[in-house]
């Protein structure tokens, strides 16, 4: 299968997954802030490193909780992700994410920040 920014494959049906999600990264009274607006998962550190690791194991929790509760698309699908192929979602669009998300809009019309994809892999 490709690969590209803000799909998820293989999504658990053989227990392993893969997702790539755009993430960005501020910074609020001194705490490094990473932020998935497609998933409304968030992590924080004193480092960008640190921020990074919490993302990480935020997003396995979130992996393994789907995983468990077999609710994966459902989720997806509320956040309003789109299925585009077997075990395959694409993340909404970012400006769908801005106009919809009202976290997202303001750090993206008021903060400085950077943009990055993340990826994170689990087999279960």
């Amino acid at each position: 299968m490709r690969f590209s920014a803000g799909i998820l494959i293989n999504g658990g049906r053989d227990g392993k997954y893969k997702m790539d999600v755009p993430v960005i990264n501020f910074k609020e009274d001194g705490v490094e802030i990473i932020f998935c607006p497609s998933l409304e998962i968030s992590a924080y550190g004193d480092t960008l490193d640190e921020a990074k690791q919490a993302f990480e194991i935020a997003m396995l929790e979130f992996l393994k909780y789907v995983h468990n509760k077999k609710t994966l698309s459902k989720v997806l699908k509320k956040l309003g992700w789109s299925v585009k192929g077997k075990n395959e979602y694409r993340a909404p669009s970012n400006s769908d994410l801005v106009m919809s998300n009202k976290l997202y809009n303001d750090i993206v019309n008021t903060r400085e920040y950077s943009a990055f994809n993340q990826t994170v892999e689990l087999a279960m």
